[in-house]
């Protein structure tokens, strides 16, 4: 949510503009960084949400009651997902960026809270519907590393406008798979863990 309430400081949105037109804002300053800021930790908490049930496999399969093997559908029906709706989330964020930029982060918060249902009840079949709203957010997310640094960056500092959230993800990617074998260590700890990353992913 942080994403959209930022760039609705920068860019506001329709009913906010006056006189119908849209206020202007100096390109590539301190606010078009906090779009990217903003953006970068939506990326990581992708990540980090994609890979939260799938580093402790064992665990995991416990709290949902399936077996370990099945775990493999939740990737990939957040694989799926993405490339599904990679192509209408291209439209939105050309046509209607920032209110694809609200659906994506509404549908983050709704899969972080997906999973956790799935650890409280044990009931795959949430986990599973988690993972393609991280898939449906995911399209937007990533398909915003260019649509960003081309609304709010000159060209000289597009390049780094789209390496920060990149590298954010593949950041993610590297610390969710240390962090949650070391901090879930038995099912009510991970159980935790999807509550804590629900909440921090509503912010």
């Amino acid at each position: 949510m942080t994403f959209v309430y930022v760039q609705s400081n920068y860019y506001p949105f329709p009913w906010r503009a006056r006189g119908g037109k849209w206020p202007t804002a100096k390109p590539g300053g301190k606010m078009a960084w906090l779009v990217v800021v903003a953006l970068a930790f939506n990326a990581a908490a992708l990540a980090f949400m994609f890979m939260s049930f799938l580093t402790t496999a064992t665990l995991s399969a416990t709290l949902l009651d399936v077996e370990p093997s099945n775990l493999t559908w939740l990737y990939s029906a957040g694989l799926v997902s993405i490339v599904a709706f990679t192509l209408p989330a291209q439209y939105l964020l050309v046509h209607h960026h920032q209110l694809a930029s609200l659906l994506g982060m509404i549908l983050m918060a709704m899969s972080g809270w997906a999973r956790y249902i799935a650890a409280t009840k044990g009931k795959f079949g949430w986990a599973l519907g988690g993972f393609v709203c991280s898939g449906a957010a995911g399209a937007i997310v990533l398909s915003s590393y260019t649509t960003v640094s081309e609304r709010y960056f000159p060209p000289s500092m597009r390049q780094a406008a789209v390496t920060v959230p990149i590298q954010a993800n593949y950041a993610a990617w590297a610390l969710v798979s240390v962090l949650t074998p070391a901090v879930a260590t038995s099912t009510t700890s991970l159980t935790q863990m999807m509550f804590y990353q629900a909440i921090g992913i509503s912010c």
